[in-house]
């Protein structure tokens, strides 16, 4: 906790909690990169960016001096981006009410699951990474948690 990720003018940035510099990791005039999340490893920061035209997410190093890497590639709108407690996993939603788990490195993501009545906005991992619990609607439109075995393969 000795420093903070947050989005400002479009990029991403970490600032220090007392003393340090603040560092711009994104530098992507011309794009949107918002929802930071930390890994809790402290080695990555995941994000959400229109860079390529769609949103998509992607990882760069803390310090912002390796390359950013991209995650996705399905120009899905992608929101509340959560990683696993091993920072070695990523769920996110998207705008058809859908929730999916990417590997840190890419790859084709898994749709843990997808809810016809409204956005699936809550989720949270055990504390081992192995289970992902998320808010679902039934048919009924009555609230429901549910949860995925999430150490699979993705």
């Amino acid at each position: 906790a000795k420093r903070i990720a947050f989005e400002a003018r479009g990029d991403i940035y970490t600032m220090p909690a007392e003393h340090g510099d603040v560092r711009n990791l994104t530098q992507s005039s011309g794009a949107r990169d918002e929802s930071p999340a930390w890994s809790p490893d402290g080695k990555w920061i995941a994000y959400v960016s229109d860079k390529s035209g769609d949103d998509e997410v992607y990882r760069v190093d803390q310090m912002g001096k390796e390359e950013e890497k991209k995650l996705t590639s399905t120009g899905h709108f992608k929101t509340y981006l959560t990683w696993s407690p091993k920072s070695d996993k990523l769920a996110y939603t998207t705008e058809e009410n859908a929730l999916y788990l990417i590997d840190k490195e890419g790859g084709a993501p898994k749709l843990v699951a997808k809810n016809e009545h409204r956005e699936i906005s809550s989720y949270s991992w055990s504390p081992d990474g192995a289970w992902i619990a998320y808010d679902f609607s039934t048919p009924s439109k009555a609230s429901a948690i549910f949860s995925s075995f999430s150490s699979r393969r993705i």
